[in-house]
Protein backbone atom coordinates (compact mmCIF):
# COMPACT_ATOMS: atom_id res chain seq x y z
CA UNK A 1 0.00 0.00 0.00
CA UNK A 2 3.18 1.99 0.17
CA UNK A 3 2.67 2.69 -3.92
CA UNK A 4 -0.50 4.66 -3.31
CA UNK A 5 1.66 7.52 -2.27
CA UNK A 6 2.64 8.02 -5.73
CA UNK A 7 -0.38 8.57 -7.18
CA UNK A 8 -1.18 11.21 -5.32
CA UNK A 9 1.37 13.81 -7.00
CA UNK A 10 0.01 12.09 -10.07
CA UNK A 11 -3.43 13.09 -9.56
CA UNK A 12 -1.97 16.73 -8.58
CA UNK A 13 -0.63 17.47 -11.87
CA UNK A 14 -3.48 17.48 -14.22
CA UNK A 15 -5.68 19.03 -11.22
CA UNK A 16 -3.24 21.92 -11.06
CA UNK A 17 -3.57 22.06 -15.32
CA UNK A 18 -6.96 22.09 -15.02
CA UNK A 19 -7.24 24.67 -12.20
CA UNK A 20 -4.67 26.91 -13.89
CA UNK A 21 -6.60 26.94 -17.09
CA UNK A 22 -10.26 27.43 -15.19
CA UNK A 23 -7.84 30.61 -14.12
CA UNK A 24 -7.07 31.44 -17.34
CA UNK A 25 -10.87 30.74 -19.24
CA UNK A 26 -11.68 32.75 -16.38
CA UNK A 27 -9.88 35.94 -16.43
CA UNK A 28 -10.87 35.94 -20.75
CA UNK A 29 -14.60 36.10 -19.92
CA UNK A 30 -14.12 38.62 -17.50
CA UNK A 31 -12.51 40.75 -19.90
CA UNK A 32 -14.70 39.81 -22.27
CA UNK A 33 -17.80 41.00 -20.35
CA UNK A 34 -15.91 44.22 -19.87
CA UNK A 35 -15.59 45.01 -23.18
CA UNK A 36 -19.12 44.10 -23.11
CA UNK A 37 -20.62 46.28 -21.33
CA UNK A 38 -17.82 49.35 -22.72
CA UNK A 39 -20.06 48.66 -26.47
CA UNK A 40 -23.24 48.62 -24.29
CA UNK A 41 -22.03 51.74 -22.71
CA UNK A 42 -20.60 53.21 -25.91
CA UNK A 43 -24.03 52.98 -28.07
CA UNK A 44 -25.91 54.10 -25.71
CA UNK A 45 -24.38 57.24 -25.19
CA UNK A 46 -24.46 57.59 -28.92
CA UNK A 47 -27.70 56.61 -29.24
CA UNK A 48 -28.37 59.73 -26.37
CA UNK A 49 -26.73 62.33 -28.73
CA UNK A 50 -28.94 61.14 -31.37
CA UNK A 51 -31.81 61.23 -29.49
CA UNK A 52 -31.21 65.25 -28.20
CA UNK A 53 -30.02 65.84 -32.23
CA UNK A 54 -33.39 64.88 -33.28
CA UNK A 55 -35.32 66.40 -30.33
CA UNK A 56 -33.49 70.07 -31.48
CA UNK A 57 -34.55 69.29 -34.90
CA UNK A 58 -38.31 68.56 -34.19
CA UNK A 59 -37.68 71.37 -31.82
CA UNK A 60 -36.67 73.56 -34.93
CA UNK A 61 -39.33 72.20 -37.28
CA UNK A 62 -42.00 73.27 -34.69
CA UNK A 63 -41.12 76.60 -34.60
CA UNK A 64 -40.87 77.52 -38.39
CA UNK A 65 -44.27 75.06 -38.99
CA UNK A 66 -45.47 77.80 -36.37
CA UNK A 67 -44.01 80.88 -38.24
CA UNK A 68 -45.30 79.38 -41.51
CA UNK A 69 -48.67 78.87 -40.27
CA UNK A 70 -48.87 82.71 -38.97
CA UNK A 71 -47.68 83.69 -42.68
CA UNK A 72 -50.82 81.58 -44.25
CA UNK A 73 -53.04 82.93 -41.43
CA UNK A 74 -51.77 86.53 -41.48
CA UNK A 75 -51.88 86.32 -45.59
CA UNK A 76 -55.89 85.24 -45.58
CA UNK A 77 -56.64 88.15 -42.64
CA UNK A 78 -54.71 90.40 -45.12
CA UNK A 79 -56.53 89.12 -48.23
CA UNK A 80 -60.02 89.52 -46.43
CA UNK A 81 -59.10 93.65 -45.27
CA UNK A 82 -58.24 93.61 -48.78
CA UNK A 83 -61.93 92.43 -50.06
CA UNK A 84 -63.24 94.81 -47.58
CA UNK A 85 -61.76 97.53 -48.58
CA UNK A 86 -62.39 97.03 -52.51
CA UNK A 87 -66.06 96.41 -52.00
CA UNK A 88 -66.26 99.93 -49.69
CA UNK A 89 -64.38 101.87 -52.59
CA UNK A 90 -66.57 100.39 -54.80
CA UNK A 91 -69.63 101.28 -52.81
CA UNK A 92 -68.81 104.78 -52.51
CA UNK A 93 -67.22 105.58 -56.20
CA UNK A 94 -71.02 103.83 -57.22
CA UNK A 95 -72.84 106.64 -55.21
Amino acid sequence: MDWIWVLVPVAWAPASVWIVLAGIKFAERKEEMKMRVKLETSGADRFAAQNADLKSEVSRLKDRVTVLERLVTDGDQKLAREFERLEREGSNTNL
